[in-house]
């Protein structure tokens, strides 16, 4: 999947900082999407109660997801400024509830250079 559209945002709520960032395929049939409560640099884990670090892949009506609920990953953040993050993710989703999908998507090898 390529990079079309690809975004970062940070939002402070709640004294927390969220950090997510994104992106689709040419046409947005699929939609990529990770989100973690930054730290700084270093390796977010995906699908623990300890981590709140999640993704989402949506193919049309499709999803698959990890986070508390399911699946495993991580996020590392090799840097990460108030105006740039970059670093490297993979994960393995798992159906979201009502989808109409089976079986778990695995992500590997991600990769990422954004701008906020």
């Amino acid at each position: 999947m390529g990079t079309d559209g690809a975004k970062a945002t940070r939002t402070v709520a709640g004294g927390d900082t969220i950090i997510s960032f994104g992106g689709a395929n040419s046409n947005a049939s699929i939609i990529l999407g990770l989100a973690f409560t930054d730290s700084g640099p270093r390796t977010y884990l995906i699908g623990g109660f300890d981590e709140p670090s999640n993704a989402l892949i949506e193919e049309g009506a499709k999803g698959w997801a990890a986070n508390v609920a399911g699946g495993t990953g991580s996020i590392t953040i090799d840097t990460i400024s108030a105006t740039r993050l970059t670093g490297t993710f993979m994960f393995n989703a798992v159906p979201v509830s009502g989808s109409g999908v089976s079986g778990d998507e695995a992500v590997t090898n991600g990769k990422f250079a954004l701008s906020f």
